[in-house]
């Protein structure tokens, strides 16, 4: 089977000139998934160019119509679900039904904005001047710059543009370099259900293409998902720019156990959170703060819970989570094992990897009575590693979780409504969970963080209406 190319796509022109990468399986690192031709940095400027001439068309065309496209792009992604989440597990590694999750998330965050767009309202106000009207209306930010990870090449780029085109705005995407076969196999999706080439414009490339992307004055809007650092170089050159800025940049979430938790339900939403997609989810919960009374039973449990998941390839029905993205992904989570060894923490590991290539595999691992200052307890490590902390109350485990310069999400396991409340209060996240998992999250209400771990407006749900557009004040004087 020939592994397919691909190219980015300025208007109706594939860029066949650039270096060749190569995306191999994590999970087969001898099979080659897909090449990728990258974009020039020098293309910035006529994709750029490319869309702003776009814009004008599809932000004047008849709201119904730009409905009806979305519509069908939810359909059609629906439709094309086996084989983009087949994509999603050989260039990312995340198990099928886990690949299928986010396919299906995609195409609902398009159904959701289809019909959210027609329910944007404008304002009108009574003037102090006689005569006068005022009204408040609602218009597309214009040129819309959308970079996004490697960890859901699809749901999040389809968060992104769907809302971006919702609301009449041109789009560049920019995927990562790492996953460009599912976001390409995405963007022919969206294009095939009518949304203009010209419109949605999709650049492969590295660092270099999205910094010049960033930097470019013709850009609008950034929307950006991805690590604090390269965060932070956007917002740099925003502010240069004056682009508005949206950042999604992680989190180190923490989830609470109370002596008064069902110890089972605990383990299991624990383990789920701390490994489903190998621990490469920015919700994912690595630290579990526990207190005296249930330790030992939740203990007992959790470290069954770890051994049930089972390693592997991504396409083996009985494996549960598949390797890392890359050997640097692997190589990084590897360095806290091993500090974590050096450390002397007691360990709880999953059975051997299941498979029979050479493959970026990590196999979960729990460490019990970490200490609050350790790096295991601290650091975004993004691979399938837990640690456990002893906690005397829950107002030491909201004073540690606190601590964080992040603040994404977090939840609890309690039956105390009393302990509910004062964790819904004080605990500084953005999403709070209470005897759910912190990963996870609905096309219809917002999502975001506080502190480092996001920047600007909330992305999804009505919320992002503030983001896409911009508001226009219109004074009015009525002749008598």
């Amino acid at each position: 089977m020939t592994a397919p190319h691909i190219r980015s796509r300025i208007a109706n022109e594939w860029l066949e000139h650039g270096h060749i990468h190569e995306i191999r399986n994590p999970a087969d690192i001898g099979e080659t998934v897909a090449t990728a031709v990258f974009a020039e940095p020098l293309e910035a400027d006529r994709a750029v160019r490319t869309a702003r001439s776009a814009f004008d068309f599809w932000r004047r065309m008849p709201l119904m119509q730009r409905t009806h496209i979305l519509f069908s792009a939810s359909r059609l992604i629906a439709e094309h679900s086996q084989s983009i989440a087949r994509a999603i597990s050989r260039e990312q590694g995340k198990v099928l039904p886990e690949a299928m999750g986010e396919v299906q998330r995609a195409s609902d965050i398009f159904a959701y904005f289809a019909g959210e767009v027609l329910r944007m309202r404008g304002e009108h106000y009574p003037s102090t001047r006689p005569n006068t009207e005022i009204e408040v209306v609602r218009e597309p930010v214009g040129v819309v710059l959308a970079i996004t990870p490697w960890n859901f090449p699809v749901a999040i780029p389809a968060t992104k543009i769907a809302a971006a085109l919702a609301y009449g705005n041109s789009v560049i995407l920019k995927p990562s370099e790492v996953t460009p076969l599912s976001t390409s196999l995405l963007v022919e999706t969206v294009v095939a259900a009518g949304v203009p080439e010209s419109v949605l414009t999709l650049l492969i490339g590295g660092g270099q293409l999205g910094a010049s992307l960033a930097r470019h004055p013709g850009i609008d809007a950034i929307s950006f998902t991805g690590s604090i650092e390269t965060g932070r170089s956007i917002r740099r050159a925003a502010a240069e720019t004056e682009a508005e800025l949206q950042l999604e940049l992680g989190g180190k979430n923490a989830w609470v156990v109370l002596d008064d938790a069902d110890p089972a339900l605990a383990a299991r939403i624990a383990a789920e959170s701390a490994f489903l997609g190998s621990g490469q989810r920015c919700t994912a919960s690595s630290i579990v703060l526990v207190t005296p009374g249930i330790r030992t039973t939740f203990l007992e449990h959790l470290r069954e819970e770890v051994t049930r998941f089972i390693t592997g390839d991504p396409l083996d029905p009985e494996v549960r989570i598949g390797p890392l993205v890359s050997a640097a992904q692997r190589d990084k989570v590897e360095t806290y094992l091993q500090q974590a060894r050096v450390a002397g923490y007691r360990m709880t590991t999953g059975p051997a990897p299941r498979s029979s290539h050479a493959g970026y595999f990590v196999v979960p691992h729990m460490f019990e009575s970490v200490d609050p200052e350790d790096t295991l307890a601290t650091d975004e490590i993004f691979g399938p590693v837990l640690a456990t902390l002893d906690v005397p109350d829950l107002e030491t485990a909201l004073m540690i979780a606190n601590r964080s310069p992040y603040g994404l999400s977090a939840g609890i396991c309690t039956r105390s409504l009393a302990a509910v409340q004062k964790f819904k209060r004080e605990m500084e996240a953005g999403i709070v969970t209470v005897n759910l998992p912190t990963a996870g999250s609905e096309p219809h209400v917002p999502f975001g963080g506080v502190k480092q771990s996001s920047h600007g407006p909330r992305e999804i749900s009505s919320h992002a209406a503030s983001f896409f557009t911009r508001t226009r004040t219109i004074y009015t004087s009525v002749p008598v």
